[in-house]
């Protein structure tokens, strides 16, 4: 029950109207501040010259929560296991995550089917269908995976910034950056971006950040396998002490690497509010159109899974074989393998720079309507009459959320500089129960509704899943003990 009257606190009043309504002065009013699901808030960045519910505005959202700076990491979790074994994984958890997702498209387009139901959010999805720990499960992980994001969004900014700044003024990326020279720059881009995090309204002049973020990763990647097929004809496949065997053969840097991969398949996020705008496209509810919106909902999947596969697995592959394990040097950001002199990637860099800082308030939002839903369960139901400290708290809880999340943030790059590790961290601990339990769990209860091949499917699925989240995650955190001990 408390549950319940939490997430209605949270969800029952989009509108903007007050929940609790209360006398001036001593009474402290409580607004559902017209919260929004992370599909919502992520999906309204799409460019505003496509319209929503076409194919290519549906590819293209999708592809703009995955395409990232996890895509120039991802040659440095090849190169740990092996070029063959690495770009192997990268095609199967393309396999495995673009299953996942048609499972989710599955069960939200036969609640439509049967109720014509629309949902808005993968957590709405979760609480309908899965009950209480459905919820919490959503909220949780998503809160967690958000934070980490942010979390090695701003680890690769801060450490580009430094070195671009070091090379204008110094003409070498070897000036040292201590711990407390990075603690001191995250406090300084956290405070530039702190205003957009505490007023969400604010958001509307970041509306086109997610794509500004996508187009410019998109550039430096391409360039980047332009300049490593270069390699590739004029030295050869890399050889010595740089070359990187096909398979390494190392359990524990492959269950490590299966999670930084799986961070990089993320598009889920988006899912359900893509095929909401194909379902709202038309209003016809005739069942011949129902099966052809969940057809193009499944068809822009796949699309969106392909494109990013591709880039993953051509980057990576190509970057491995020209440098071999020159990839894994600098934290795994294959960027640094250019000299700053090539002002091609050196402009691109710092628009990367400035595109993934602006990006940390749109993260943000959704790391704050999770926790904040999570807040409202614990509390069960705001105190109607509240002075003091306790009025302060709740009248400006977003902005405390925001900022305690900044501080978490700022600690766990402080401590943790390998990006591999954080991006890891990331796929392991959120993105492996969003992207396949939750889906794998849903296909699961809906069985007597589904083919049975996928029941099979949905139970592989979700032990691949399980491996992820809790094999990866503590592979990671005990290689980040090991090293933070010697």
């Amino acid at each position: 029950m408390a549950l319940e009257r939490g997430y209605a606190l949270l969800h029952s009043a989009e509108d903007g109207t007050q929940l609790q309504r209360g006398e001036p002065h001593d009474e402290v009013n409580i607004r559902s501040d017209s919260i929004e699901s992370i599909d919502r808030e992520v999906h309204s960045d799409a460019p505003s010259c496509l319209p929503r519910g076409s194919l290519v505005t549906s590819v293209w959202v999708l592809m703009s929560v995955s395409l990232g700076m996890g895509v120039f990491v991802q040659p440095k979790v090849v190169a740990r296991m092996g070029y063959i074994l690495g770009t192997g994984i990268i095609f199967l958890f393309a396999l495995i995550t673009n299953y996942s997702q048609i499972l989710l498209l599955k069960v939200i387009n036969l609640e439509y089917e049967h109720s014509g139901k629309k949902y808005n959010s993968f957590s709405e999805v979760s609480k309908d269908l899965l009950g209480q720990a459905g919820l919490i499960a959503n909220c949780l992980t998503m809160t967690l995976t958000c934070l980490v994001a942010n979390a090695g969004h701003l680890a690769t900014a801060t450490q580009m910034l430094h070195d671009i700044i070091c090379w204008y003024f110094t003409g070498t990326y070897n000036y040292p950056f201590h711990a407390g020279q990075r603690f001191v720059i995250l406090w300084l881009l956290c405070g530039f971006i702190l205003p957009f995090c505490i007023s969400s309204s604010d958001l509307h002049s970041l509306r086109y950040i997610s794509t500004t973020s996508v187009t410019v990763c998109m550039i430096l990647a391409v360039s980047v396998m332009f300049l490593a097929s270069q390699q590739l004809i004029n030295h050869g496949v890399a050889d010595g002490a740089a070359y990187v065997p096909a398979f390494q053969g190392d359990f524990s840097n492959t269950l490590s690497g299966a999670a930084a991969i799986c961070f990089a398949y993320s598009s889920i996020i988006n899912v359900v509010s893509i095929n909401r705008d194909v379902q709202e496209s038309k209003r016809t509810k005739a069942i011949e159109e129902i099966n052809n919106y969940s057809k193009k909902s499944m068809l822009s999947v796949s699309l969106a899974s392909s494109v990013c596969c591709v880039f993953y697995a051509s980057l990576s592959l190509l970057c491995v074989l020209a440098w071999g394990n020159l990839c894994a040097n600098n934290n795994g950001n294959i960027l640094y393998l250019f000299p700053a002199n090539d002002y091609w990637i050196t402009f691109w860099c710092f628009a990367l720079v400035i595109a993934v800082t602006l990006l940390y308030p749109i993260i943000n939002v959704p790391m704050v309507n999770n926790l904040e839903t999570l807040v409202m369960i614990v509390v069960n139901e705001p105190p109607r009459k509240a002075t003091g400290c306790t009025a302060f708290a709740i009248r400006n809880r977003r902005a405390i959320i925001s900022i305690l999340g900044m501080a978490v943030v700022i600690f766990l790059d402080t401590l943790v500089t390998d990006l591999a590790d954080i991006f890891g961290l990331c796929g392991s601990l959120g993105l492996g129960t969003v992207s396949m339990i939750l889906p794998a769990l849903l296909a699961l209860k809906n069985r007597h509704r589904l083919p049975t091949r996928d029941w099979f499917g949905a139970s592989f699925v979700l032990i691949v899943g399980l491996v992820v989240t809790f094999g990866s995650s503590t592979s990671i955190i005990m290689d980040l003990i090991a090293h933070s001990g010697k």
